[in-house]
């Protein structure tokens, strides 16, 4: 039996005994612990909230101006870099432009991906 139904039957016992003072102070306790019981919900939901956000730094990766979550098999992505900065929220970026670019649903961020021949690097001479 959970906290507010022990209240509820102990009041039910006050009340059938005609303690009418003794009924409203469990009336009032069971108020409160309907908030405190709501309180918990929401804070177990944001630590929740916290942790995922925790494990998803952890796991980006900045490359071509977009994040990847760094999975063990694989990468995953690619996700919103202005989403997730200023929002620490990860929105898949979409295809788009023949599949050159990347557009953003949440903030329509557009990013298009230049594909470059490998530069050889000339070593320095002195």
């Amino acid at each position: 039996m959970g906290l507010i139904e022990e209240i509820k039957s102990v009041a039910k016992l006050v009340q059938e005994a005609g303690k009418l003072e003794l009924y409203e102070k469990l009336l009032k306790a069971q108020e409160e612990a309907l908030v405190l019981l709501q309180e918990n919900r929401e804070l177990k939901e944001e630590i929740k909230k916290l942790k995922e956000a925790l494990t998803n730094q952890e796991q980006l990766l900045f490359e071509n101006n977009m994040y990847w979550l760094n999975k063990h098999d694989g990468k995953e992505g690619p996700f919103c870099s202005r989403c997730w900065d200023i929002n620490h929220k990860l929105a898949r970026k979409h295809n788009w432009s023949d599949g050159d670019g990347y557009k953003c649903p949440a903030c329509n961020t557009y990013i298009e991906i230049k594909h470059r021949p490998p530069q050889r690097i000339q070593p320095l001479y002195y």
